[in-house]
């Protein structure tokens, strides 16, 4: 997730990530923004499989700053 938020200060923390169904995730995160200014995220994450390897397809994001 962190290429998705290469903007980024420090890289992502995960701090949960609960399965929603098999390509849906729910995701809780940490992150450092520019300015320094320390921020929760949270969103949905959607993953497709290719070739055997799970790829992220898309992340909505639900909140953050």
């Amino acid at each position: 997730m962190s290429e998705f938020y290469g903007n980024l200060v420090e890289p992502l923390n995960l701090i949960d990530v609960v399965s929603i169904d098999p390509h849906e995730y729910r995701v809780r995160y940490t992150y450092v923004a520019r300015g320094r200014k320390k921020c929760n995220g949270e969103a949905i994450v959607r993953t497709i499989e290719q070739n055997g390897i799970n790829l992220i397809e898309s992340i909505k994001t639900l909140n953050g700053c």
